[in-house]
């Protein structure tokens, strides 16, 4: 006759594990989306800053016949920044050293103890910063003090006989 089982009245059929098994999956693949969007707009303004590409910006700081002398000279900028819809202008400065012709060197002014501006003494051929008695050599590593690192240097080019610098 027939390969049907019937199964008694009050009795369960026993439960087909394939289905079982695509049931658990479907549920934890609902609850792994759920917890993800979930997730995401408490994540995003964490990651998202990280995943941003900084866009570089460039400031000229004049004729490169400004700078012929191998010792630092103090050089300022004007650095524009947007903060939401206001643009924003600040003057900044550098140390520029001639290394040879079209070869530069700038160093930020900032202090790597607390961020106070250093100065150029000419005299002991030194970088000297007055807040907390930091002392740097021409090449801007540090001889004395408490700073923790170099002064930053700064990316530099020549470009139709202007000096350019990269901002940090």
């Amino acid at each position: 006759m027939s390969d049907l089982k019937v199964t008694p009245p009050g009795e369960m059929s026993p439960p087909d594990p394939e289905r079982r098994r695509a049931l658990e999956w479907l549920v934890q693949g609902f609850g792994a989306v759920i917890g993800i969007l979930v997730a995401l707009p408490l994540i995003g303004p964490i990651i998202a800053p990280a995943m941003r590409r900084r866009r570089r910006r460039y400031y000229s700081l004049g004729s490169v016949e400004q700078f012929q002398t191998d010792e630092p000279v103090s050089t300022a900028f004007e650095l524009v920044r947007y903060d939401g819809w206001r643009e924003v202008r600040e003057s900044r400065k550098v140390y520029v050293r001639r290394l040879a012709p079209g070869q530069f060197i700038a160093y930020s002014i900032v202090c790597t103890h607390l961020g106070c501006s250093v100065r150029w003494d000419g005299e002991t051929d030194r970088f000297r910063c007055p807040c907390h008695g930091g002392v740097y050599d021409i090449e801007g590593e540090v001889v004395a003090g408490p700073p923790p690192r170099p002064l930053t240097r700064l990316r530099t080019f020549v470009s139709n006989n202007e000096l350019i610098v990269e901002e940090v």
